[in-house]
């Protein structure tokens, strides 16, 4: 019996020891550990050209117009002063914006939903080759509409 209340106490030093042992090394506050990340400051606001009329596309099939699609688009400048610039290039941007979805259009069928992704990415190819790869940073579609031609 006192073999065995020897060994349990033996036992539970070294398993209290070993437990402090692994607190103080692993868990502890250590000066190895690298101090908690500073917080960054918030991005700057996202910068938008300004005077960008919304795009209507006759869709023509036949001699006849069948549907109007009316696109809405928003183009994202990398930094403030490209604003000047790119404010100077609106009617250029605009027409090279509705000669391609108007090509995009002319060959998609009638039935088949607007595709948001195809078409912003057509834009922004545009935008980026019009205004410079530095100047534009994205181009969103704000949306679609379609209506019925007569």
């Amino acid at each position: 019996m006192k073999k065995i209340l020897i060994i349990l106490i033996i036992l539970l030093l070294l398993g209290g020891g070993g437990g402090a042992a692994y607190f103080f090394l692993f868990m502890g506050d250590n000066a190895d550990t690298p101090p908690a990340p500073e917080e960054l400051p918030p991005p700057p606001p996202p910068v938008f050209l300004d005077g960008m009329e919304g795009l209507t596309i006759p869709v023509i099939r036949n001699g006849q117009v069948v549907k109007f699609v009316l696109i809405n688009v928003a183009v994202e400048l990398t930094e403030e002063q490209y604003v000047p610039l790119a404010q100077s290039y609106i009617p250029k941007l605009q027409d090279q914006f509705l000669r391609s979805t108007h090509a995009y259009f002319a060959g998609m069928p009638i039935e088949k939903p607007v595709n948001v992704r195809a078409i912003a990415n057509r834009l922004k190819k545009i935008a980026m080759e019009t205004l410079g790869t530095k100047v534009v940073k994205d181009v969103f579609v704000e949306g679609i509409f379609e209506r019925k031609g007569s």
